[in-house]
């Protein structure tokens, strides 16, 4: 079960940054203009939905310490 939440943990954030910002992006903008200028959209929205990700990641950080008996005070 630890081997899996590290792959969680190793995967997690690379599918959030390349697959998932990209996609959010482009459905809150039209994908020629997010074309035309994508690293300027990756940033000025990345800043807000990577925020969101470490929350999240967080989060499940703390579910999985919960869900092997961890107590977080440790």
């Amino acid at each position: 079960m630890i081997r899996f939440h590290v792959l969680v943990f190793s995967v997690l954030p690379l599918i959030l940054n390349i697959l998932v910002t990209p996609v959010i992006v482009v459905s809150t903008i039209s994908l020629p203009e997010f074309l035309e200028k994508s690293i300027y959209y990756i940033y000025m929205y990345g800043l807000v939905l990577w925020s969101i990700y470490h929350v999240l990641l967080a989060g499940l950080a703390i579910h999985f310490f919960k869900a092997e008996g961890k107590i977080l005070e440790e």
